[in-house]
């Protein structure tokens, strides 16, 4: 069974892989998780104005609603594009899809993720 067998460069040498530092890792582009997204626009929708973002908007910390494939990394990146400004911590919750019954028919809200992205105590964006 050939696909089972290992490939080797030599008589009884592995092939080992590179050795990659961690900070190498992060550094590097994400490419898999991008390629998903065309822009920066396309993981962030838009921001959430609620009462409680606009109470964390004074321990600066953002809410945005995102696309719901996006990941922390990707999210923090297109924060990095927009708006020129590295965050400090990105927390991404879902949005629960909710029942309604309106008008004798019944239905169901969207169902998303919205990200909490902190900054600086210096930073800050216009939303």
């Amino acid at each position: 069974m050939a696909f089972f067998s290992k490939t080797k460069s030599e008589k009884g040498a592995e092939r080992k892989p590179a050795e990659v530092s961690k900070k190498e890792i992060m550094k590097a582009p994400v490419l898999a998780q991008s390629e998903a997204f065309e822009d920066a626009r396309s993981v962030i929708l838009r921001p959430r104005v609620t009462e409680k973002a606009a109470l964390l908007n004074e321990r600066h910390t953002y809410v945005f609603e995102v696309a719901r494939n996006a990941t922390k990394r990707t999210v923090a990146r297109a924060i990095q594009m927009l708006y020129k400004i590295e965050p400090v911590a990105v927390r991404i919750v879902p949005i629960r899809s909710k029942t309604l019954f309106m008008k004798g028919k019944r239905g169901s809200t969207q169902r998303g993720k919205k990200a909490y992205v902190e900054l600086k105590a210096t930073d800050k964006i216009e939303v």
